[in-house]
């Protein structure tokens, strides 16, 4: 049976579970009687009503509505199709890029997810929830099994229909999930962050201030952007920064040289670990030495977080950088890949080591050295803070959940929805309509989801100007520093569309329909009434005509024959 998400899996299968507990409480208390009664009485009271005095007509009257209840009762409340868990099973929708690796086309891919193998944390109550039915079947009643799979069907059919364009959005939200969990290489960033990287930052600061001061061509393209993160080019190709500065502390991953670490300590103290400069700590000449670059992208794409989205996210990383960064070398992607990571596990890895004061620096410029020391350390100027959840993210994740939930809840529910509603025909058939703008939720959120990343590539420009194109990838994820006005005005605007779209397009769909099916279930009412009426008039009909045509003919003198006088006895009349 399909199903609108993945927490749908779950969450209809326990609401059938209720549904047929209900069920049975309504039946075995015998409420189920309560509304033949109610039938009985509100036929009887209308009849009354209408001066309808022929029992016959009563009768047929009431039996054509016991009829159609009893009808309503077997086909849409009493459960008896056998809902399997194995054959609960959501259909999901991605758009990735071709499997060349090389393609800029997207194509649509389809991912069966079945119940117990979403690959979710949901999985975990799987085994505990049909352990606790005891050996009892989820059922449900044909007529919802019907609709269900049409709707489902309608609305995957719909969702095939829209076009296919990159999911920025996911795309984002997936490479800031990316984290460093190992303590040593943590603390090891952390460390070439403080004996690297921020004295160099804070040297470049003041000699960038002196009139003589150039940078070489091929350094000038995006310096800011370069001089955002601890791999910085400016200071692994210029002389007087990392070839100059050291590691403090030794670092476990270097082997003590003699020549290179005798006059820093003593091997013995040192526990035979090296003092490396820092463009060897970063990345070694020595090939069968690995620096902290190829460690960390090593950890990085070994991660679940990588490694289980590599045909998703990570094929979109490349194509994005392909489509829109305008490289196609493996170690630019992996420098990008690398700056995002140490994004999004920034607060963490640094755990505010930024704050302290530059003594290197003075006045104004030593002001804005600290700042933008800060700044650098968390990326700001290049990626702002990537892994901050965003509200469109929220209403996005948070949108297949509520319609599992609220779906959910209509389904346990139903049972006394229907008995209320006495097993009528028109009831059954505005609930349908619901049950049907419940399902249909799916494809207005992706819907929803298409528009937004619709606005978002429009704003993305060619290749050429990367430097907006990042910016903008920073300013997906909801807060950044950037401080230009164009990029917070557009993305302001389309997080408002975004929040108005997730939250007052379902609403107005359901409403809208469900009105209309309100009035379809009263125009059956009524019809359902018309055609009561007319077979108890229909039933009664020979009844009405033989008593008709007995007072015609005691009223009608004519129609009596004469009375004429005994022959024999000519005083008595026979």
């Amino acid at each position: 049976m399909p199903v609108s998400s993945i927490i749908d899996l779950y969450t209809s299968m326990l609401g059938w579970y209720m549904y047929g507990a209900m069920w049975d409480v309504i039946t075995g208390t015998g409420l189920i009687m309560v509304p033949f009664v109610a039938a009985i009485v509100q036929t009887l009271l209308e009849d009354s009503e209408r001066e309808k005095k022929d029992t016959k007509q009563f009768v047929r009257s009431l039996e054509f509505r016991i009829y159609s209840m009893v009808a309503v009762m077997i086909l849409a409340a009493q459960p008896y199709v056998i809902l399997f868990p194995e054959n609960m099973r959501y259909t999901h929708l991605a758009c990735l890029p071709a499997n060349d690796g090389e393609s800029s086309i997207l194509e649509r891919r389809v991912e069966r997810i079945d119940y117990g193998d979403s690959g979710t944390t949901a999985d975990n109550h799987a085994s505990r929830f049909q352990a606790s039915l005891n050996g009892r079947e989820v059922r449900i009643p044909l007529w919802w099994y019907i609709i269900s799979r049409l709707s489902h069907a309608f609305t995957l059919s719909m969702k095939l229909e829209l076009p296919c364009n990159p999911d920025l959005r996911i795309l984002v939200d997936g490479l800031s999930t990316i984290r460093i969990h190992d303590d040593l290489l943590r603390r090891e960033v952390a460390q070439f962050h403080k004996d690297c990287y921020r004295p160099s930052l804070t040297l470049y600061l003041r000699e960038s201030q002196e009139r003589d001061f150039t940078l070489p061509l091929s350094l000038r393209l995006n310096p800011e952007k370069e001089l955002s993160w601890i791999g910085s080019r400016i200071f692994r190709e210029l002389d007087g920064y990392y070839k100059n500065y050291r590691a403090t502390q030794p670092v476990t991953e270097f082997f003590w040289i003699e020549s290179r670490d005798g006059m820093v300590a003593d091997q013995y103290y040192s526990g035979d670990r090296g003092f490396p400069f820092c463009d060897e700590w970063w990345e070694p000449e020595n090939s069968t030495i690995d620096g902290l670059r190829t460690r960390l992208i090593y950890y990085v794409k070994l991660q679940p977080e990588w490694s289980d989205v590599l045909q998703g996210y990570g094929s979109q990383f490349g194509w994005w950088a392909r489509s829109y960064m305008g490289t196609d070398s493996q170690r630019a992607q992996d420098d990008y890949l690398l700056q995002i990571a140490l994004t999004s596990d920034a607060t963490a890895t640094f755990s505010g080591r930024f704050n302290t004061n530059l003594d290197q620096a003075n006045g104004f410029w030593g002001n804005a050295g600290q700042a933008m020391v800060a700044s650098a350390a968390r990326l700001g100027i290049f990626l702002g803070s990537i892994p901050q959840r965003t509200e469109a993210k929220t209403y996005r994740t948070a949108a297949p959940i509520v319609q599992a939930l609220i779906l959910m809840f209509f389904i346990m529910f139903l049972p006394a929805l229907l008995t209320i509603g006495m097993f009528d025909i028109g009831k059954l058939i505005t609930l349908t309509v619901v049950g049907f703008t419940l399902i249909f939720w799916g494809y207005l959120f992706a819907l929803c989801h298409y528009i937004e990343n619709f606005f978002l590539e429009s704003l993305l420009t060619s290749a050429n100007d990367s430097n907006w194109n990042t910016r903008l990838m920073a300013a997906i994820s909801g807060q950044t520093n950037d401080t230009h006005d164009d990029v917070k005005l557009s993305m302001s605007i389309i997080e408002w569309i975004s929040r108005i779209l997730y939250v007052a397009l379902p609403v107005i769909f359901s409403l809208f329909l469900g009105l209309v099916g309100h009035h379809v279930g009263g125009v059956i009412d009524r019809e359902v009434g018309k055609l009561a009426g007319g077979a108890a008039q229909s039933g009664a009909g020979p009844t009405k005509t033989g008593v008709g045509m007995a007072t015609g003919r005691l009223r009608g003198g004519a129609a009596i024959a004469p009375l004429t006088k005994n022959s024999k006895n000519p005083n008595r009349y026979f």
